[in-house]
């Protein structure tokens, strides 16, 4: 069911999210009290700064500058464009459409592709 490139892309998600939580756990810890006594409105900000902002980052620098992340990296995969056109535009829509919900599932319609993917006209391929 799965092809070989959907399981290299699934286990670089994993990676991934270990590269981006492991230092807002760290973060969370070190703030726990805080977080605990914190106002309500407080806490939305929190969780932007704690969950959107690093994930962004995280996603839009590593694969505009070195067209990877660092679970694509150790699973030898890549980004490419599959149009001609502005770097930072394809990347930036490929980094934002990633927070459409189901965005994961949708390996199951697409074959080897995901949505973030089909709205920012990329391609994850194995880099050799």
């Amino acid at each position: 069911m799965f092809t070989e490139l959907i399981k290299k892309r699934i286990f670089a998600y994993l990676i991934d999210g270990v590269v981006i939580s492991t230092p807002l756990y760290i973060v969370g810890i070190i703030y726990w009290d805080y977080i605990l006594t914190a106002h309500p409105s407080q806490l939305s900000k929190l969780t932007l700064y704690l969950q959107f902002i690093p994930f962004f980052l995280y996603f839009f620098i590593s694969e505009m500058f070195f067209d990877k992340t660092l679970g694509k990296k150790l699973m030898k995969l890549k980004v490419i464009q599959t149009e001609n056109k502005n770097k930072f535009t394809t990347i930036f829509i490929r980094t934002i459409s990633r927070l459409i919900p189901l965005d994961l599932a949708t390996f199951l319609i697409f074959e080897n592709e995901l949505l973030h993917d089909k709205i920012s006209k990329t391609k994850v391929v194995e880099n050799i």
